[in-house]
């Protein structure tokens, strides 16, 4: 056998492993780097690519429920004082001002949890027939989560704060006793290992068992381009650590976000308490991307609007002076229990 055959013959199975990749992948440039799309996606993958689009259609996304509700904490005595702080009343304050009037929005909620406790979306979508996608990385969250039967989209993934898709570890909190009455404020604080709120000490770590999950993270436009989503009326961001950065990756010439509510903390901070000041660096840069600050509390939560959007028009009123709805804010709850 000549080598010029070998070499020919060499050649043609390589020709027609390309080809192959490029009929699965749909990408030349990918199918170079091999036909092993689930293992690309752990480095540098373009956020717009069809494959990663591809990849979360078939493999990340549990669709809307078409089953009724299973909420639960309504009738559980333990949550009927606890469940809505921790921001809470503070993003479903400024919710009821901007959007009680607008029917069908759509939201992303990151951080999603169970889908109801400390849910910042569940009240759009059970009153304003609000569709949206709810991103949890937590795979014990995410079961819970599914059980929920939200009538939006589900991922048990994370956003990325990359331009491309890449994985990470999470450091996942489970109540080691019965020592406190809300079990899931330790879910809550799930987070990544490689952010800066794995060095600060945290409030419920000396009463937690810890384990480690290796989860899927994606750049949030590519979940909009796999929904054939280009508008978000509202952005929920509890991700522990990477919010800034995630916004910073956000093409705004191809997306456009009305209302953002995010937790962001003092990136150099030692203690959670350090970091729940106001961060007017963080601020000035949201400023500068045509975001306008309408208010900041105690717990490092943030409510921004888009400048050039109607509701940054509106009269708004503030959340700390509500005087008469704190005076209330447990008939408040109550009453919000019931409807749920």
């Amino acid at each position: 056998m000549s080598r010029s055959f070998v070499v020919g013959i060499r050649i043609f199975l390589i020709t027609l492993l390309l080809v192959t990749c490029v009929y699965e992948l749909g990408d030349f440039k990918l199918a170079k780097n091999g036909c092993d799309a689930e293992q690309r996606l752990k480095g540098p993958f373009e956020m717009d690519s069809q494959q990663v689009v591809k990849t979360i259609r078939l493999n990340h996304l549990t669709a809307p429920s078409s089953l009724p509700l299973n909420l639960t904490r309504q009738n559980d005595i333990r949550y009927s004082n606890n469940q809505y702080e921790y921001g809470w009343k503070f993003f479903h304050f400024y919710s009821q001002q901007f959007f009680s009037e607008h029917r069908h929005g759509f939201f992303i909620e990151a951080g999603a949890l169970d889908g109801e406790f400390l849910s910042n979306t569940l009240w759009l979508e059970q009153h304003l027939g609000w569709k949206g996608l709810l991103i949890e990385a937590d795979p014990i969250n995410f079961k819970y989560l599914v059980w929920k039967r939200r009538k939006a989209w589900l991922s048990n993934t994370c956003i990325s704060e990359k331009e491309y898709p890449k994985e990470a570890v999470f450091e996942m909190l489970q109540e080691r006793s019965e020592t406190f009455a809300v079990p899931w404020l330790y879910r809550a604080n799930s987070r990544r290992t490689d952010t800066f709120f794995i060095k600060v000490e945290g409030d419920f770590l000396d009463f937690s068992a810890v384990s480690y999950s290796i989860v899927q993270c994606f750049p949030l436009a590519s979940y909009l381009l796999a929904l054939n989503v280009s508008s978000v009326d509202y952005l929920s961001l509890d991700v522990q650590g990477n919010e800034w950065d995630i916004i910073k990756n956000i093409p705004w010439d191809r997306i456009s976000i009305r209302v953002m509510a995010v937790e962001h903390y003092h990136h150099n901070a030692k203690t959670l308490r350090e970091g729940k000041g106001l961060d007017e660096e963080f601020v000035d840069y949201m400023k500068n991307i045509n975001y306008t600050l309408v208010d900041h509390d105690d717990d490092a939560n943030y409510i921004f609007v888009l400048k050039d959007d109607v509701i940054a028009t509106r009269t708004i009123t503030s959340y700390k002076d509500r005087n008469t709805m704190v005076n209330n804010s447990l008939i408040e709850v109550e009453n919000y229990s019931r409807k749920i």
